[in-house]
């Protein structure tokens, strides 16, 4: 699998919420509009946001795949501008088999 610099310096720009940094049973509260990311991976679309973490009060950034944000959008609407200050439970982990690593189940609170 192929990576450019570009790529990789992208992902370690920030503190990403991951397996590695946060857990289930957090709170984020999202604190940015939310972003549109074509960038970051080949043929993948993301949305990004900065958030933070109300277990550690930790400043991170949150990049949600279609289906994570199929599952916050009826309850947070169509409105990227209206997702601020909304917050977001960690759930549950899963592993996704197609990028071969685990990741987490997001639900609106």
């Amino acid at each position: 699998m192929k990576m450019s610099i570009k790529e990789f310096l992208d992902q370690t720009k920030g503190n990403w919420v991951s397996t590695k940094t946060a857990q289930v049973g957090d709170n984020l509260l999202i604190t940015s509009q939310p972003k549109i990311d074509k960038e970051s991976f080949k043929d993948k679309v993301y949305l990004t946001m900065d958030v933070t973490n109300e277990r550690s009060n930790e400043k991170m950034k949150l990049r949600l795949s279609g289906q994570q944000v199929q599952n916050l959008a009826p309850t947070f609407g169509d409105e990227a501008s209206k997702w601020v200050n909304r917050r977001v439970k960690i759930a549950a982990k899963q592993m996704y088999s197609g990028l071969g690593k685990e990741g987490f189940i997001y639900i609106p609170i």
